[in-house]
């Protein structure tokens, strides 16, 4: 199964369209320039709803089970700083 890409039509100013072809490197280079963009805009949203999520489950914590999860999480940072056991 082959994926199809969508196609935009995009109508930018004089001034919009030189910066972004500038940071493109050339005028062919607009389009991937454009996709990376949005892609790392993607990306940002995606970790700012997982931020979210893990805060909340934090926020649900009781005091104990913080201090709890404080403390194996550094054992298992003791652990992998002493290295691979011998």
């Amino acid at each position: 199964m082959s994926t199809k890409e969508a196609q935009i039509n995009l109508r930018l100013s004089g001034e919009l369209d030189a910066w972004l072809e500038a940071r493109a490197g050339g005028k062919r280079q607009k389009p991937e320039f454009v996709r990376q963009v949005l892609e790392r805009e993607r990306a940002r949203e995606e970790e700012a709803e997982l931020k979210a999520m893990f805060d909340a489950a934090w926020d649900s914590l009781s005091d104990q089970e913080r201090v709890e999860l404080r403390r194996e999480r550094e054992e298992w940072t003791d652990t992998y700083a002493e290295g691979p056991a011998a």
